[in-house]
């Protein structure tokens, strides 16, 4: 995915690599980026960048990976600290992401853009990489372990699937109106409203009793 030239680079380097990366995919999703203005941001020839990356895909998830690791590696730090209910875990999940990527917008920004993307090949790599029974999910799936299970009627692997397709969607819901101008803040409170009402729904059902 990504070669030893790249690995061989100066770590100032390879960051810059990867911001003027993230930029372009953030700002114009994977169909619309362009490796040109990459090269051009970073006054290097476009075959240097390909000696980096195979082709403009493996880019694309070597930086989801990057994103994804450093999620996980700030989730590692902080799992003895996280609470045993579900729900209070998941709202400290949230916590987290969004600390970490308030750091640095343009982070969320590649964030928000991904898997609302219309290309079927790309998806599909996506879905083997990054859905629910990759290696990646499973390992933030471990994470959730600690939490306690003996409130959850459908076992905590299912209440994960459950809260996770939740959380997906409103994703997708709110990156509708997603935009670089898009107020951070706002945002973050957008996603508490309606994380709200979801658990509401999970916790105590839809159905008048």
């Amino acid at each position: 995915m990504v070669s030893q030239v790249f690995k061989n680079l100066p770590a100032s380097k390879q960051k810059a690599v990867i911001d003027a990366c993230i930029d372009e995919f953030a700002e114009f999703g994977f169909d619309q980026a362009s490796t040109n203005r990459i090269v051009n941001k970073l006054g290097i020839a476009k075959g240097s960048l390909f000696k980096y990356f195979g082709n403009k895909e493996d880019i694309y998830f070597f930086l989801i990976e990057q994103v994804l690791n450093e999620f996980l590696a700030e989730m590692d730090r902080r799992k003895d600290t996280l609470s045993r209910d579900l729900f209070t875990r998941m709202w400290e999940i949230l916590d987290i992401a969004f600390e970490l990527y308030l750091e640095s917008s343009r982070y969320l920004r590649f964030f928000m853009i991904l898997t609302d993307n219309s290309n079927q090949a790309l998806m599909a790599r996506y879905i083997r990489s990054y859905g629910m029974d990759s290696p990646a999910v499973q390992y933030f799936y471990r994470i959730m372990m600690g939490v306690d299970e003996g409130g959850l009627r459908l076992g905590l692997e299912s209440s994960f699937r459950v809260v996770s397709w939740m959380m997906a969607g409103i994703k997708m819901e709110l990156n509708k109106d997603f935009n670089a101008e898009t107020n951070i803040p706002e945002l973050r409170e957008r996603y508490r409203k309606s994380m709200e009402l979801g658990f509401d729904a999970l916790k105590h059902g839809m159905l008048k009793k």
